[in-house]
């Protein structure tokens, strides 16, 4: 029997670095001067190991000057060559989201959440989160206290007001505790257009989890411009002060203004129908401003420019 048809051949002997296998003839060689090279099978060396080629971390990416001018006023969009968008939106793995919620009309998803762990949330002022899945907004301020305070009330209001829904029945939903159940009752009252109030069972978390996402990524955005705001001024941002709560405030309108959907479009331009075309600067960056002043009661003698700190700007 032939054993070279009828058996499987195993892997034919390389020479060298040429490339040739045992029994190739070498141009310019004559038959008879072949190298002791080719092995025989009982004789040849162990077969070369093979082995899966790795996932290679990627480097940070080395921002040009121009690209770095661009993005460290607002940190709008994550760059892992910022070190402030390390710490502060940095994940060891990135998660995908499943598929989007199911929801019939406007839905308001409201939520309160803190900047510390939970077991410390005693005696720590809350802060509240809404999102809209129509236009993608995500509103953040500081209350004083959970439950309908008249600010709460009437911030919550103006932002469903000011995205177009004046008139438009919407959803309210949040889970069931009692503060933030009445804080939607106070709103829905004020409204005056049909609003309904949805709660989400206890305990399921992904029942409400398009808030819980909005604030996962709120608290991330926050982070960033915090860490960067505590390295310009070499100090640690105090709880509770006035500059907290506006960089609260400032953080919801950085996400609303320029950060791009999969539509193509921010929350900005699908409220507007245009882009936020204001000049910006970065939070609690010294800046020299006019003063908007009455003209009848404008005194020429005085100059209507002054220096102060950025805080964040309206429209």
């Amino acid at each position: 029997m032939d054993v070279s048809e009828a058996e499987p051949v195993r892997p034919r002997n390389f020479i060298g670095s040429k490339g040739l296998c045992a029994g190739d003839k070498v141009e310019g060689e004559a038959e008879g001067d072949a190298k002791d090279e080719v092995l025989c099978e009982e004789c040849e060396p162990e077969q070369v190991e093979v082995a899966r080629a790795p996932r290679i971390a990627s480097q940070p990416y080395v921002p040009t000057k121009a690209e770095i001018e661009a993005h460290f006023p607002l940190h709008a969009e994550y760059s892992s060559g910022c070190r402030y968008c390390v710490e502060g939106k940095g994940t060891s793995r990135q998660h995908r989201s499943g598929d989007k919620e199911e929801s019939l009309g406007v839905t308001i998803s409201i939520d309160y959440c803190f900047m510390v762990p939970e077991e410390s949330e005693e005696g720590m002022d809350a802060i509240l989160v809404a999102y809209d899945d129509k236009k993608l907004g995500l509103w953040a301020m500081s209350v004083e206290s959970k439950g309908p305070t008249e600010s709460s009330v009437n911030w919550l209001y103006k932002k469903i007001e000011d995205s177009g829904f004046n008139g438009v029945p919407i959803t309210l939903k949040s889970d069931q505790g009692a503060d933030i159940m009445q804080l939607k009752k106070a709103v829905s009252i004020k409204r005056e257009s049909e609003t309904a109030l949805v709660e989400s069972p206890v305990r399921v978390s992904k029942a409400n989890g398009q808030v819980e996402r909005a604030i996962r990524t709120w608290q991330a955005q926050f982070r960033t411009l915090r860490a960067q705001l505590e390295d310009r001024l070499k100090t640690k941002l105090r709880k509770g002060t006035s500059l907290m709560s506006w960089l609260i405030n400032y953080t919801g309108d950085v996400l609303c203004r320029y950060k791009i959907h999969d539509n193509g479009r921010t929350n900005y331009e699908m409220v507007t129908g245009h882009r936020f075309k204001q000049q910006v600067c970065g939070f609690g960056e010294k800046v020299h401003f006019k003063i908007t002043v009455d003209k009848s009661n404008r005194s020429k003698m005085e100059t209507d420019w002054s220096i102060g700190y950025y805080l964040g700007s309206s429209g």
